[in-house]
């Protein structure tokens, strides 16, 4: 996965925080979609019961959508 992301594990709260994602350069457009499903494996591993996204960062909108749908 090309990308850059600011993470928090929230412990007390159980949740992933995503504070930032970002694209490095010539990263393909499924990026978000993949790094999501890699999130969701850290997520799991954490044992965390959710992932909250900020859309910031040029890959934190796309993100943000997936982590609500």
């Amino acid at each position: 996965i090309v990308a850059r992301v600011d993470l928090k594990a929230d412990r007390p709260a159980s949740i992933l925080r995503v504070h930032a994602a970002y694209a490095e350069p010539g990263a393909p457009p499924e990026t978000a979609a993949e790094l999501f499903e890699e999130l969701k494996q850290m997520q799991g591993w954490l044992g965390l019961e959710r992932i909250e996204v900020t859309p910031a960062g040029d890959l934190g909108a796309a993100l943000a959508d997936i982590a609500v749908s």
